[in-house]
């Protein structure tokens, strides 16, 4: 063959390939290409009903990348997505020697499907999980911090005020969130369907909020405040009621209540003895820090309207224990007089709002969950502050019916101050309240 002809030959061929490419470049989506080539591979396959492609880093972590890349494969290809065409693509962060990567599934119109997170050590090369990092107390904090966010947003709607919500948002399914951190954000993803709907519920948490729940010897740890309440989200437009309890704390009552209270994503008010106070001063921590209210019912539970009763001191001594027991970062701000009795000199003297009730269960009479269960279930409504005792145990076990049964009925948990603030109601000192109902006065 002359040269001349196999030169034609050699252009021709040329040619043909890259036509023959052009063409198949023509026939991926544009969704699927990327123009990254140089800094990251791509892993292309068939799911049962997409093409997809993962795009990840070059030169990182090659065996975990890469894993985590043939992972998601094998993940999306058991998986059923409504699209043609799925792209995985990637996000990096390294922060100290700990890189954070998250793969972010998305379909033709742009719509986040699913995520994967993966934490690797840079130099032991030892793959990671989130519970290497924090502390145990994290994912009860975490909760309520992303039911918060999803709450916030509005994403769910009415969805975000059911028990199901709460049911799939609690600590242990905070374990199973996709966990991505860059700079001072955590971003944070839940795949669940809640209501059926089937959003991806997406969070960005502040990393200083969960700075105190990391491992001391972990690059983001901060020491806490020793009061670091839990956000908790109130719409005011919904239906609330506020759940008190008197004569506490009582340890085990206390806490047990606490965590029926949390399942739910329900708040308290407990109007606490100074003289327990002093004896569990954690507990008090405990209540504070988990976003419920502490409120004086005096130091010792005395008639405010006999004339032997030192009112300065029943009055200030809750705050002077509370102080000690915070430091200074907590403070009194209701009281709720013993026995539901106080006079003229009581409000003339009171430095707070004086917390009645407008619904009482009879929990200390009966001493029965199911009686106390009913009572509130019968004459619940909007705007009631309900009396419980955490002194008694049949009290703190109706908890765990009269709050979901209350949720199912459409009823926010709310603090006696959220209540009030959602109401528009500026309390004063020496006034009494028994309720908040909607546009109209609380006080007696």
């Amino acid at each position: 063959m002359s040269k001349y002809k196999f030169f034609i030959a050699l252009v021709s061929v040329v040619t043909l390939l890259a036509v023959a490419l052009y063409v198949k470049d023509q026939m991926i989506p544009d969704l699927l290409k990327d123009s990254r080539n140089e800094q990251v591979h791509s892993l292309r396959f068939d799911t049962q009903e997409a093409k997809a492609v993962v795009f990840y880093p070059k030169n990182v972590e090659t065996e975990f990348v890469n894993s985590m890349a043939q992972y998601i494969r094998s993940d999306l290809k058991a998986s059923h997505f409504s699209s043609e065409n799925l792209k995985v693509d990637f996000r990096q962060f390294e922060t100290g020697d700990t890189l954070f990567l998250c793969f972010d599934v998305v379909d033709e119109s742009g719509k986040l499907l699913r995520t994967y997170s993966g934490i690797c050590h840079l130099e032991t090369h030892e793959v990671l999980q989130l519970d290497d990092l924090v502390q145990d107390s994290f994912y009860d904090f975490l909760s309520s911090e992303f039911r918060t966010a999803i709450k916030s947003s509005g994403i769910l709607g009415d969805a975000a005020y059911t028990t199901e919500f709460y049911e799939k948002t609690n600590a242990e399914k905070m374990r199973e969130v996709s966990f991505y951190l860059e700079d001072d954000t955590a971003y944070l993803y839940l795949e669940t369907k809640i209501a059926g709907s089937d959003e991806l519920l997406c969070a960005e948490l502040k990393l200083s909020r969960l700075a105190p729940y990391f491992e001391e010897d972990e690059l983001f740890y901060q020491a806490p405040r020793l009061v670091n309440p839990v956000s908790h989200y109130v719409d005011p437009e919904r239906p609330m009621v506020a759940l008190t309890f008197d004569d506490g704390p009582v340890r085990n009552n206390t806490l047990l209540a606490l965590q029926l209270l949390n399942e739910y994503d329900a708040k308290g008010t407990f109007f606490m003895l100074g003289f327990r106070m002093e004896r569990n001063p954690d507990v008090v921590l405990e209540v504070l820090n988990e976003g419920h209210e502490v409120a004086s019912h005096t130091y010792n539970h005395p008639y405010l309207t006999k004339k032997s009763t030192n009112l300065t001191y029943q009055y200030s001594r809750n705050q002077e224990i509370l102080s000690e027991i915070t430091e200074g970062q907590a403070e009194i701000r209701l009281l709720r007089p013993p026995y539901g009795s106080f006079d003229k000199k009581v409000k003339e003297t009171s430095p707070y709002p004086l917390i009645m009730w407008s619904l009482d269960t009879l929990d200390w009479k009966t001493l029965d969950a199911q009686a106390t269960h009913d009572s509130i279930m019968a004459n619940v409504q909007d705007g009631d502050i309900i009396l419980l005792h955490d002194l008694h145990e049949s009290s703190v076990e109706s908890l765990k019916t009269v709050v979901p049964a209350l949720i199912d009925a459409g009823y926010q948990l709310v603090t006696v101050s959220e209540l009030m603030e959602a109401r528009g109601i500026e309390m004063k000192s020496g006034v009494s309240y028994s309720k908040a109902r909607k546009q109209t006065d609380a006080s007696e």
